[in-house]
């Protein structure tokens, strides 16, 4: 089975009802090009199910998630998310108590759960406000009790000494506490360390890797490119071989 795992998209409806907000955001509004080519990545590659490492959107808006909704269903494939900090937050930058209700609306879930990809559990994790909802460690336990290999998908990187350090020496002036989860310090070390075979993150906008505790993990660029900005690696997914847990990365437009 092959998995399309992409990073954030941050997509905004260029005729949506907040113009200023868009007009200040264009270097996410003005990505249709971008959008179309990674439509077109997908189409070529076809993958069995495809996921989101979160943020989505912009921010959340009705006009928003459905822009981003008709643009992933029109790329012919199944797919699912876990929820960023954007995908939560209105245009004021304020979590929105209704975001789950305007996401489930379109029929998108944010919540934890666990997806059987051909044997492999592809475990999303709900990180969006760089913390975990109560009850995540002894879910994760319980899903640990049942042998076989697992991988997770969450927004925001495990609170965990190495990825802390991989995060500031590509971007040092990043602030951990809302780029790592910091709201969850006690999470990882009883409940994540060595569970899983791979772990996945968006968030920081940059590529990036590292080992730890027997685990890869891996951090997701931008799925599109920002038009006149420049992040690191943009344009770039991942497709994830479920029986050897092989990846691939392609660039769009390859």
């Amino acid at each position: 089975m092959k998995l399309a795992i992409v990073g954030d998209s941050h997509c905004i409806d260029p005729h949506g009802p907040e113009p200023e907000k868009a007009q200040d955001r264009h270097h996410f509004r003005d990505t249709q090009v971008y959008q179309q080519q990674l439509c077109a990545l997908i189409r070529d590659e076809a993958p069995d199910l495809m996921i989101s490492t979160g943020d989505m959107v912009d921010w959340c808006s009705p006009a928003n998630i459905a822009y981003a909704h008709h643009l992933f269903s029109s790329m012919g494939v199944p797919w699912l998310m876990t929820p960023g900090n954007h995908d939560y937050s209105g245009a004021d930058h304020q979590p929105r108590a209704d975001a789950p209700d305007l996401w489930q609306a379109q029929g998108v879930e944010l919540h934890n759960r666990v997806i059987d990809a051909d044997g492999l559990r592809v475990v999303l994790v709900d990180s969006h406000d760089s913390g975990v909802p109560e009850g995540t460690g002894a879910w994760l336990d319980s899903l640990a009790a049942t042998p076989g290999p697992m991988i997770s998908i969450t927004h925001v990187p495990w609170n965990t000494p190495p990825l802390r350090d991989l995060i500031l020496h590509r971007q040092p002036k990043r602030d951990l506490r809302k780029y790592i989860q910091s709201r969850a310090p006690d999470l990882y070390q009883p409940h994540v360390r060595g569970r899983f075979a791979a772990c996945f993150f968006g968030h920081l906008h940059f590529q990036g890797h590292t080992q730890v505790d027997g685990t890869a993990m891996h951090i997701l660029p931008l799925s599109i490119c920002a038009s006149d900005r420049e992040y690191p690696e943009q344009g770039r997914i991942v497709l994830l071989d479920t029986a050897t847990l092989d990846l691939r990365w392609r660039a769009l437009g390859q």
